[in-house]
């Protein structure tokens, strides 16, 4: 009735998981955004470390939450 819906049903099934486990609410609305965000944040750092070294890879994993990128 308002056209396509672009956002995939995965994000859907996880944000109501969140609801029904924390109740409504923001943060509950959220958790699936903000697990992501800290996962992509470990993930960068091992990936990193792998190559660089412990101290860059903290710095790599640091750098997005320093940034304007978490408001994406």
């Amino acid at each position: 009735m308002h056209g396509v819906d672009f956002n995939p049903p995965l994000f859907y099934m996880l944000m109501r998981g969140g609801q029904h486990f924390f109740g409504e609410g923001l943060i509950a609305s959220r958790l699936p955004a903000i697990v992501g965000f800290w996962i992509f944040g470990i993930c960068l750092y091992f990936f990193v470390t792998r190559r660089l070294g412990s101290m860059l890879g903290c710095v790599a994993a640091l750098f997005p939450v320093f940034t304007l990128a978490h408001t994406y």
